[in-house]
C-alpha cells in the first residue's frame, strides 16, 4: 500500500514538473552598497551589455559589479568587458576602457591618471595630475522588446540577446526611457516566481489529502504555494506541490530525480513580497525553507 502511494506521488510530481515552468522578473530597486566607484546599478529600465573578449559573445546583465583590469578595461568577474563608446561620447561602440588616452589629442603626453568619475548618464570623466580632465568614454545600455526570451546563465547575466529583440543601438543611460546609473551600489538579483502552464496542459493548485509517512523530509503544503526545485545540470527551476524529499550524500534536500529544493540561506529571511539581500540557494540541513 505504501509503495502504491509513493508511486502515485511520483506520477503526480512528474505531471507537475512537465506542466509547470517558471518565468521570472526582477525587483529593480533591491541594491546593496559597494565601496567601489566602478560598482554600478541601473535606476530604472535597461541592461548593461558585456562582451567575452575570447569568444566575442555578448551578454546582457543587470549586475554592475565591475572593476578595472590591468589593461584598464571595465570588466565583470568573468572578465567580460562592458560596452560603450570607445572614445568620448559618440562614434564607434566597443569595450569601455578608462585610461589616459585623449580622443582630442592622442599624441599628447599627459601626466598619470589620478582619478575618474562615472556620471549618471554613463560618461566617464578622467582627471590628471596637471589639472586637466576630459570625457574619456561613455557606458551605454540596451533594452529589449521581449526580455522574457533572455536565458539566464548566472547571477544577473543573460544570453539570447537577438531572440529577445534588442533595440537597434546601444543607448546612453537616462535617454529613451532608460534608467540613469548609480555608483557605489550593486543591484541584487531577486526573483518573483509565477507558473507558466504548457499549452494544452492543466494543473491544480488545490490542497490534496495529507497522510503521515513517518519521514522527516516528507513535506506537504497546507494551503496555496509550490516548492521550487532546481535541476543541477541546467539550473532550470521547476514548481511542484509534491513534497516527497530526501537528503543526498552532500546533505542537499532533493526530490526523487535529484532536483534540489530551493530556500533561503539566511535563517531569518525577509518578509514576503520584499526585495532584500538574502540569497536563494540549494537547501542544506542547516538552512530552512521559507
Amino acid at each position: 500500500m505504501k509503495k502504491r502511494r509513493i508511486l502515485r506521488m511520483i506520477f503526480l510530481a512528474l505531471l507537475v514538473l512537465a506542466a509547470a515552468r517558471l518565468v521570472h522578473s526582477k525587483c529593480l530597486a533591491a541594491t546593496r552598497l559597494a565601496n567601489s566607484g566602478t560598482a554600478l546599478a541601473i535606476d530604472g529600465p535597461g541592461w548593461f551589455v558585456v562582451r567575452d573578449p575570447v569568444y566575442y559573445e555578448l551578454f546582457a546583465s543587470r549586475r554592475g559589479d565591475f572593476f578595472l583590469n590591468e589593461s584598464g578595461f571595465l570588466v565583470d568577474d568573468r572578465g567580460h568587458r562592458v560596452q560603450g563608446f570607445l572614445n568620448g561620447t559618440s562614434g564607434e561602440v566597443g569595450d569601455v576602457r578608462i585610461d589616459s588616452w585623449s580622443p582630442i589629442d592622442p599624441n599628447h603626453e599627459w601626466e598619470a591618471l589620478v582619478g575618474f568619475v562615472i556620471q549618471p548618464n554613463g560618461i566617464v570623466t578622467v582627471r590628471f595630475g596637471d589639472g586637466r580632465e576630459f570625457e574619456r568614454t561613455q557606458i551605454l545600455l540596451q533594452n529589449f522588446n521581449m526580455p522574457e526570451e533572455l536565458v539566464r546563465i548566472g547571477p544577473g547575466k543573460f544570453t539570447g540577446l537577438e531572440r529577445a529583440q534588442p533595440y537597434p543601438n546601444l543607448i546612453p543611460p537616462g535617454s529613451h526611457g532608460l534608467g540613469l546609473l548609480r555608483t557605489n551600489v550593486i543591484e541584487i538579483e531577486e526573483v518573483r516566481w509565477s507558473v507558466a502552464l504548457t499549452p494544452g496542459r492543466g494543473i491544480t493548485t488545490a490542497q490534496g489529502a495529507m497522510t503521515s509517512t513517518g519521514q522527516p523530509t516528507d513535506i506537504a503544503i497546507k494551503g496555496d504555494g509550490f516548492f521550487i526545485l532546481r535541476d543541477t545540470n541546467t539550473s532550470v527551476l521547476f514548481a511542484t506541490r509534491a513534497g516527497f524529499f530526501l537528503r543526498d550524500g552532500d546533505g542537499h534536500l532533493i526530490n526523487y530525480v535529484g532536483m534540489r529544493v530551493q530556500g533561503w540561506t539566511d535563517p531569518t529571511p525577509p518578509l514576503s513580497g520584499t526585495c532584500a539581500s538574502t540569497a536563494r540557494a540549494d537547501l542544506h540541513p542547516q538552512t530552512r525553507m521559507r
